[in-house]
């Protein structure tokens, strides 16, 4: 956010695309630092990639993102369900020393549907002629999208 705030930054994207999990806390800071600019929280200017291989907390972040700052979700439904268990405590067996993690909480983020993913707000499907291209057609529809609301700098003004 250090950039953001000593430069003019008229478009944020997130890619959490290839986010399997983890910690669900990682992104607040994140959410906070966006909700202290206005300019980038004003609808059109904040962008989220997410895909098949959006998981867990990092299905959760795209959700707190998009109802907390207004992103926009940008590529293709996640592989995880909205709705699902998370919350990883582990342990260890005693005899075979293995880690066993396994889930002690269910997140309900949609209370009146169990949708079996998160769908992106603009689709965009990566093709294999894109891959072999080295094109990321989430990324130029996210960085191609026409901004809404107003554009501001720093100061609060129109560059």
């Amino acid at each position: 956010m250090g950039f953001a705030v000593s430069n003019f930054v008229g478009r944020v994207v997130v890619d959490l695309r290839n986010n399997g999990g983890g910690d669900s806390n990682v992104v607040k800071p994140l959410v906070k630092g966006l909700k202290s600019r206005r300019a980038l929280t004003a609808k059109g200017h904040l962008y989220v990639l997410i895909g098949r291989g959006t998981f867990s907390s990092g299905l959760l972040a795209a959700i707190e993102l998009r109802n907390e700052v207004r992103a926009i979700l940008v590529g293709e439904p996640t592989g995880g369900k909205p709705n699902c268990y998370g919350n990883t405590p582990s342990f260890l067996l005693p005899n075979s020393r293995l880690e066993v993690w396994y889930c002690n909480r269910y997140f309900r983020t949609i209370s009146n549907a169990d949708p079996p993913s998160l769908e992106p707000d603009i689709a965009v499907t990566l093709s294999q002629n894109d891959f072999l291209a080295g094109r990321d057609p989430a990324l130029e529809a996210a960085l191609n999208h026409r901004l809404e609301g107003p554009i501001e700098d720093r100061r609060g003004r129109a560059p």
